[in-house]
């Protein structure tokens, strides 16, 4: 499960969306 975090946050970084990019920022600390 972890890792499936990791890869959507790292796709997020490459290409962070206008929702998701919000959603990311606090998970990136998390």
């Amino acid at each position: 499960m972890a890792h499936v975090f990791l890869t959507h946050i790292k796709s997020s970084i490459r290409k962070p969306p206008s929702g998701t990019a919000m959603l990311d920022l606090p998970v990136l600390p998390f």
